[in-house]
């Protein structure tokens, strides 16, 4: 947590960024979303080869089409996918969309208009590209 600590800050400095007063994990994602708006992307340490591990995000949506999917490539490792709450990986329907490890789920009942959270619980995949 401190050498990605130590990275988050090199590149708020970098940037002209401050965020004081704020948590540890509460300014790695301000100096993230940032970087993103700049068009830069800052990535993290991925877990150890075959840990569990769990990320969450909120996301904001602003038009909710009449079909709309999530779309993620199945790593052959157990995995649950969340959307404000509700598992939306057990819905899963092979698709193609990159190769054909693609799975997708329908959102059209879950997804909200404004602040949506997703949610990932796996295991690191044992072999890396």
């Amino acid at each position: 947590m401190e050498r990605e600590m130590r990275f988050y800050s090199s590149a708020a400095r970098l940037a002209r960024l401050t965020v004081p007063g704020q948590t540890h994990y509460r300014k790695v994602d301000l100096i993230r979303d940032a970087a993103r708006y700049m068009g830069l992307f800052l990535s993290t340490p991925l877990p150890p080869v075959g840990s569990d591990f769990e990320v969450e995000a909120n996301f904001i949506v602003g038009n909710i089409p009449r079909r709309i999917f999530l779309v993620w490539e199945d790593t052959g490792q157990p995995m649950e996918i969340f959307i404000n709450g509700v598992l939306v990986s057990d819905r899963a329907q092979e698709c193609f969309v990159w190769d054909r490890q693609n799975k997708r789920a329908s959102l059209s009942d879950i997804i909200r208009w404004g602040t949506n959270r997703i949610g990932i619980r796996s295991v690191s995949p044992i072999s890396r590209p």
